[in-house]
């Protein structure tokens, strides 16, 4: 059987969430079909030399990335009804070489990373699509709109974003023959809101490489040894920088506060951190906000308790998903644990106000044995339920049963 995938972005190397999410369902489900991976690139990684070997066919697309091109995209925002990130990533020279591709060769499906990708095929087409939309597009935007100062111009331009992913999502379901999502609710979401239109609906969760994430060593560790709390996710987005400028300025100093004859510390890891976040833990020498770093696996290997205080967002939490494979117990907020499986209080804990956050941290502290059977628990989860393997297995078979 032999795939088309689509995606806005070569996941090479895949740092961020979302890069992730798209390089191992590229690599788990090249172990069972013959897959063409196309996706834009600038020129200056334009080459097949520059990609590691993965099971597929990688077919970079060079793209204009000029300033003529960023004007005609938001001239295309601000006329048409298209949204935001649509027309960010649209490319002509994309569905252009789509469309000599599909000329070519003949295709069992064709699989979408994210609605930008729709934008990429032609117009009329009977080839089964398959959409993988990572996170719930409108969800993610009403909660975006919500989050904003309602004085705000940001908020403004949100909502008029919001309805245009409304509007476009419309469009583009009867195109599909089936939906993918990250977890049973955000299915049952989409079914709703489609009105079951779409012929198939999928779940692929998001997932850990168990054998790259191991669980950390609570055996090297002792009851009263100075505590490392942690914080990881991509800040170059706001909803991480907002998290991270919570902990930091609120929830870390209240922690020390009941706790001060403590010693402890706080990790902020994250690529691209914005000037106010460094120039804030300048201040003090117990946060420490690392950057970006080639490998978040030594920082989290030097964690004792991981928080996530997100208030934005949608879709299952990848980096919450390596923190539990590394056998730490997580505190987070609904936002930051939707979707998963786990039970709160045996693979996690959930506390959605700043009190509650520090309350739970503060007893994860002082209770060392009630920290490893959280971590613990949480790692069977994973390895049982969240090993990429198991699930690109699972969505390749029922890819495969369906067509």
């Amino acid at each position: 059987m032999r795939l088309l995938m689509l995606s806005p972005n070569m996941p090479f190397p895949p740092n961020t969430g979302g890069l992730v999410r798209i390089y191992y369902i590229l690599k788990g489900l090249s172990c069972c079909f013959d897959i063409d991976f196309m996706a834009p690139v600038d020129s200056d990684v334009a080459s097949n030399n520059f990609y590691p070997s993965i099971g597929a066919m990688l077919i970079p697309i060079r793209v204009s990335q000029s300033y003529l091109s960023i004007i005609q995209k938001g001239l295309r925002f601000v006329l048409t009804a298209t949204p935001l990130h649509t027309c960010w990533y649209a490319y002509s020279e994309m569905r252009k070489a789509v469309s000599i591709q599909m000329n070519l060769n003949k295709y069992d499906a064709i699989y979408c990373h994210l609605a930008h990708s729709l934008e990429y095929l032609p117009s009329s087409m009977t080839t089964p699509v398959i959409l993988d939309t990572q996170n719930d597009d409108q969800q993610y935007w009403e909660r975006k709109v919500a989050s904003t100062s309602t004085l705000s111009w940001r908020r403004l331009l949100w909502a008029w974003n919001l309805r245009k992913v409304k509007h476009y999502e419309q469009s583009y379901i009867s195109r599909l023959w089936a939906h993918v999502a990250v977890s049973e609710p955000d299915r049952q979401l989409v079914m709703k809101r489609s009105r079951s239109l779409v012929p198939h609906y999928f779940v692929a969760r998001n997932g850990v490489d168990i054998n790259k994430y191991v669980p950390i060593d609570w055996k090297q560790r002792s009851v009263t040894a100075p505590v490392t709390l942690a914080f990881l996710g991509s800040l170059d987005l706001e909803i991480n920088v907002n998290a991270a400028m919570l902990l930091c300025k609120e929830i870390f100093p209240r922690i020390r506060m009941m706790l001060p004859n403590r010693e402890m510390k706080l990790l902020i890891i994250g690529r691209n951190p914005p000037r106010i976040l460094s120039d804030y833990a300048r201040k003090t020498s117990d946060i420490i906000v690392t950057g970006t770093v080639p490998d978040v696996r030594p920082w989290l290997e030097q964690a004792d308790v991981f928080v996530a205080p997100l208030r934005q967002g949608a879709g299952t939490k990848l980096r919450i998903l390596e923190a539990m494979a590394c056998a730490l117990p997580v505190v987070g907020t609904e936002m930051a644990l939707q979707g998963l499986d786990g039970q709160v209080g045996v693979h996690f804990l959930q506390a959605d106000d700043e009190d509650l956050i520090v309350q739970c941290v503060c007893d994860l502290i002082k209770d060392f044995h009630r920290r490893v059977e959280i971590g613990e628990n949480a790692r069977r989860l994973i390895e049982s339920q969240y090993d990429w393997s198991i699930i690109t297995q699972y969505l390749a078979e029922t890819i495969a049963s369906n067509l």
